[in-house]
């Protein structure tokens, strides 16, 4: 990237960890906004040890405790530069089940992340299915603790229908098929979507340059940054609390990749895809009738998750 004449550079760190590369390209296409003096570094997170893909789903499922538990997995960083300093930092995440995937947290957990974060402007952008409130909570409250500013959020996020998005992402995720097939549309975040990536990217720039970070979340989300369904909160509230109970019983058995909490997890995968392919018509009627009854709390939540603001265990 050419630099502007008589300008002086800003130092942008991009950290990611991607499996399909899909993050990498969401990151990628945001920072085509940025403008001429902007220098940008792109950093990966890598698991030490590699998780597979495609997936088979017991050790898909079996990553689940670890991660619903926060134990991290070990992280290597490439494209690292010992003692660089950033003038902006933007974290790229993906949600493991609705929270920070396991290479992210380990990320968060390792001497790098003081190093990286510690009293800087993060933006944080994520690439989902549908819910990821939980996981940028998790990640805002380490945030917090490293002293960073959280200045901007961009989620990303599949617009399909909840049925038609986890068809495609299991498609994806178990086949390695992310091409539309038969009827199923391809997965992954819509172009349209993806292509509103510059935009977001300029007005980044345009906060750096001009040092106005305090209106730079509310440009974001006025230029459709993060687009939230107040139902969702809901099913991801519910969501949590099954998946805690879960994730203890299933590592009161033994470690990642032990035969002996395996039928375990095998009965939380077929509990689990039960709850979305039967029970979702279901959860759907009674999410939008407590919606109605929650409008007023619904509303003020959503404004709180538009935003970059932290308040102590909001999910728990």
């Amino acid at each position: 990237m050419k630099f502007m004449a008589g300008s002086v550079p800003y130092n942008i760190a991009i950290l990611y960890y991607t499996q399909t590369g899909q993050l990498k390209m969401l990151a990628e296409k945001v920072s085509e906004g940025f403008s001429g003096d902007c220098r940008v570094d792109f950093i990966e997170i890598i698991p030490v040890k590699q998780f597979p893909f495609p997936w088979n789903t017991i050790e898909f499922f079996d990553a689940m405790p670890e991660c619903v538990l926060e134990e991290g997995s070990e992280i290597r960083l490439s494209g690292y530069e010992e003692g660089k300093h950033y003038d902006l930092v933007i974290l790229a995440y993906q949600p493991w089940f609705l929270h920070p995937s396991l290479p992210i947290t380990g990320f968060l957990q390792s001497k790098w992340a003081d190093k990286l974060l510690k009293d800087v402007k993060v933006i944080t952008l994520t690439g989902a299915r549908n819910m990821w409130l939980n996981a940028l909570e998790k990640i805002k409250r380490d945030l917090h603790k490293f002293g960073s500013e959280h200045v901007g959020n961009i989620a990303f996020v599949d617009s399909s229908p909840n049925l038609i998005s986890t068809l495609t992402v299991i498609r994806w995720a178990f086949k390695g098929r992310k091409e539309a097939s038969g009827l199923l549309p391809e997965a992954g975040v819509q172009v349209a979507e993806i292509n509103r990536g510059p935009l977001f990217g300029k007005l980044i720039a345009s906060a750096l340059q001009e040092g106005k970070w305090q209106t730079l979340q509310q440009e974001l989300v006025k230029a459709g940054a993060v687009k939230l369904k107040p139902g969702l909160i809901l099913l991801e509230e519910t969501a949590i609390g099954q998946f805690k109970m879960w994730a203890r019983k299933i590592k009161a058995k033994g470690e990642r990749g032990s035969p002996a909490r395996r039928p375990l997890v095998r009965l939380f995968k077929n509990i689990l895809i039960v709850g979305i392919f039967i029970l979702s018509p279901i959860k759907f009627v009674v999410s939008k009738i407590q919606a109605m009854l929650n409008r007023k709390r619904l509303v003020a939540a959503a404004k709180y998750f538009q935003s970059v603001n932290y308040e102590e265990n909001k999910f728990s």
